[in-house]
């Protein structure tokens, strides 16, 4: 009785393979014959030549198959056999781009990374990190799970998805990984205004400077000051809105 791995398991490819027998040519009152004790549901597995002790044997879907060659005779004498286990091991493979809750994320928020379960092929070793993402090392987690949750983040990070053999005993260079990126944005700074005045109720005019300082791709949120902004452009034409390195007068 043998056993016989093939890793990485991905059809086409590594869908046939070469299995082999003894069968004494001097004794030609003596036949073999291959044929399939159990299979996995829709291994459509076959034998190239059932009758020859060496052929290759085709499959369509991992798993173990159990295969016997048999020597039988007509002088009626007892006939042998011998049984071939063969074991598939599925290629480890991410099918689908990991998936966040947000891709750009403002600090002190969680974050959520996942993958359907049914789009992991293999078994899910951990998921790993770098923080800031410009690091050139990944560090571990202990999660196995097809989702990662990160609480209050701080930075800009990358993070990726483990994928191994379910085989790690025969299959352990097998490996597949998946890569995301969250951008991490610090919050918004309030604005100031500068320059005082006193006037009467009534038609007015004068300068009014709006300042805020804003990040991440300059996309700070500012309704309140833009509604201000709003309300004193009705009553001057001479108003100006400044932000960091440009000005406009409007």
């Amino acid at each position: 009785m043998d056993t016989v791995f093939v890793c990485n398991f991905n059809p086409p490819a590594n869908a046939s393979q070469s299995i082999s027998a003894n069968l004494n040519a001097t004794r030609s009152f003596e036949t073999g014959k291959w044929t399939i004790i159990s299979q996995p549901l829709n291994g459509s597995g076959s034998f190239a030549n059932d009758t020859q002790p060496s052929t290759s044997f085709t499959y369509a879907q991992s798993g173990l198959y159990q295969l016997q060659w048999a020597i039988t005779n007509d002088v009626n004498c007892p006939s042998t056999k011998d049984t071939v286990f063969l074991s598939i091991v599925d290629q480890p493979q991410i099918k689908q781009e990991l998936t966040a809750t947000a891709i750009n994320v403002c600090a002190g928020n969680p974050v959520t990374i996942s993958v359907p379960a049914n789009q992991v092929v293999g078994s899910i070793k951990k998921w790993q990190f770098k923080r800031p993402y410009t690091n050139t090392i990944w560090q571990d987690t202990v999660v196995t799970n097809p989702t990662i949750t990160f609480n209050n983040v701080q930075d800009t990070f990358s993070i990726r998805l483990v994928v191994i053999a379910t085989n790690q005993i025969h299959c352990s260079g097998d490996t597949a990984f998946k890569e995301i990126k969250i951008n991490v944005a610090p919050p918004s700074l309030p604005g100031i205004s500068t320059g005082e005045d006193t006037v009467c109720q009534g038609s007015n005019s004068g300068t009014i400077c709006f300042n805020w300082k804003y990040r991440f791709s300059n996309m700070a949120v500012i309704d309140q000051w833009y509604q201000l902004y709003q309300y004193f452009r009705k009553c001057s034409s001479k108003l100006y809105l400044y932000k960091p390195y440009c000005n406009h007068l409007v």
